[in-house]
């Protein structure tokens, strides 16, 4: 998702646009299915409009909850995109181009029934005309009429200059923290109880989420807390960078217009020294694609796509060890 919301920024006057296709499974191709014996189910205890008490129902095209019931959707979703035109990436295999006489006019990435792209107005739009008609779509949000498209959980801006914002503010907003008694507190290195080592695990897998997709300023903190053995100093730590992240819910990275002809990657990569659990060293590594000018002395303009935040496995003898491992 990073690197196409990249590939908006840098085409001026191209469109976001994202969409989920209703009762996506119902849509997959069933000549694809390797069933082989009839399927049945039983009806709610209420009872289904039209169905007689008892009776019972034959599965014919792929529902929620059977085994390969998501692949047979994708490769119907993979098979009609190659037949209206795209072409299928050799990197991310989720991720389709669709060219005009040579030209890349349409970029399109899907998760599962999800679909995010970004076009050419236009000529894009010709495509997804073709796209609309074969499939049976719920919402559909585009960036000219829309100001925020809602995404896997995630708000994406296009501004008026061509840079794309990209956040969880609606998730972090609905998080909440839970005050830790002051007789906890002063004892901090004490090991967790039940119900604290459920909270734990509840803050943790917020602040991975957010972390994940939109946050990394968060993961170092949520990496080094979330490890080793959990006391109430972790869930107190925890429970800060949860309070940070909603003081800060509308923080956002940033992809800005580059030339990607002509864009670079750097990777910036550091480490510190025996500074968690067992004298463990914690690394970390960021991934940005710039702008040809960034070794220059003036510099240029960066969008940050990937990112990590680690323990080195390896107990490290010296901040150059760890330093060299991390980059490693």
């Amino acid at each position: 998702m990073m690197v196409l919301l990249q590939v908006a920024a840098a085409m001026p006057g191209w469109f976001l646009f994202n969409a989920d296709i209703t009762g996506a499974f119902l849509q997959g191709d069933q000549s694809l299915s390797s069933r082989k014996e009839a399927l049945y189910l039983r009806q709610p205890r209420e009872g289904l409009p039209g169905l007689q008490k008892g009776q019972l129902m034959l599965v014919v095209r792929g529902i929620f909850g059977l085994a390969n019931s998501p692949r047979l959707f994708w490769r119907h979703l993979r098979d009609t995109l190659l037949k209206i035109g795209f072409r299928q990436s050799t990197l991310d295999r989720a991720v389709f181009f669709y060219y005009k006489e040579e030209r890349l006019v349409l970029v399109l990435g899907a998760h599962v029934d999800d679909l995010l792209g970004t076009g050419q107005p236009g000529a894009a739009d010709e495509v997804l005309a073709e796209l609309r008609a074969t499939f049976d779509f719920g919402a559909w949000a585009d960036s000219r009429e829309d100001e925020v498209l809602e995404y896997g959980g995630k708000q994406i801006r296009k501004l008026a200059d061509g840079t794309v914002l990209l956040n969880q503010e609606k998730f972090i907003r609905a998080t909440s923290v839970t005050a830790i008694p002051k007789w906890r507190t002063s004892t901090p290195n004490s090991n967790l109880l039940k119900s604290e080592m459920t909270e734990l695990r509840s803050v943790g897998g917020c602040l991975h989420w957010v972390v994940g997709q939109t946050r990394p300023d968060l993961a170092a903190g949520t990496s080094l807390h979330m490890s080793g053995t959990p006391t109430v100093t972790n869930l107190l730590e925890l429970n800060k960078l949860l309070k940070e992240a909603k003081a800060s819910e509308g923080w956002a990275l940033r992809f800005r217009p580059i030339d990607l002809e002509k864009a670079r990657i750097v990777v910036f990569s550091d480490s510190s020294f025996a500074n968690a659990e067992g004298l463990r060293s914690q690394a970390g590594y960021l991934v940005f694609v710039t702008g040809d000018q960034v070794c220059s002395v003036e510099g240029d303009v960066a969008s940050l796509v990937d990112w990590r935040s680690h323990k080195i496995k390896r107990q490290c003898r010296s901040t150059l060890a760890a330093e060299t491992m991390s980059l490693d």
